[in-house]
């Protein structure tokens, strides 16, 4: 997969090098140097001397390792994002933040998860729901769409999970007669399922 625009421009914005994110031979000229070179030996003083040459800017070495590096994760980003949106089950519910460099499936308007690639984790309604593998992503997205199961989702860290016997936040089952059990629990702020919201707690009581 070839290096897009896009991968390049919000990288240098991110730096504060606007004279150059809007620079279509500029941009063009990185993503040249970055598809053609198979490894990354050399890259630094070749990424350096291009912004002397093209644009006379002196880039300082710290600075362009953390450009190349960027560049490398938003990269990997758009592979990602690519991969997954050529499946039926989720092309149309998934998007990008670039920004922060993750991956968002809006299941719906209650129910978004947000996978950091860097990290390894993903996250749903931004708590933390479980470490993930590349690799696994497609599997984990389309059970997040697909899955026939009920979401409990808490407010505060629950105790067994210090123990590794327990998510941290949620709980999931399929029996919906459990519901009206959950729903007394102070602690339980959220009950879903990936077709729809079944309880809130009202944050006034």
């Amino acid at each position: 997969m070839k290096t897009s625009y896009q991968d390049v421009a919000i990288v240098l914005d991110n730096y504060n090098l606007n004279a150059f994110k809007d620079n279509e031979k500029f941009i063009g000229a990185i993503i040249e140097l970055w598809d053609s070179n198979k490894i990354f030996f050399g890259m630094l003083n070749k990424f350096i001397s291009l912004f002397h040459d093209i644009a006379n800017y002196e880039l300082d070495k710290k600075t362009a390792r953390k450009i190349i590096h960027d560049i490398s994760c938003q990269r990997f980003l758009s592979e990602e994002y690519d991969e997954l949106s050529a499946c039926d089950v989720l092309k149309d519910k998934l998007t990008v933040d670039r920004k922060n460099m993750k991956l968002v499936l809006k299941v719906h308007d209650d129910f978004i998860v947000k996978t950091d690639l860097a990290l390894q984790k993903t996250y749903v309604n931004d708590k933390y729901y479980f470490d993930t593998e590349e690799q696994d992503l497609i599997v984990d997205y389309c059970d997040f769409v697909q899955g026939n199961y009920i979401y409990v989702q808490y407010s505060k860290r629950r105790l067994l999970s210090y123990l590794d016997l327990a998510q941290r936040y949620f709980k999931t089952f399929r029996n919906a007669s459990k519901i009206e059990k959950y729903k007394n629990d102070k602690n339980v702020e959220m009950i879903f399922t990936n077709k729809e919201l079944l309880y809130t707690r009202d944050k006034r009581g």
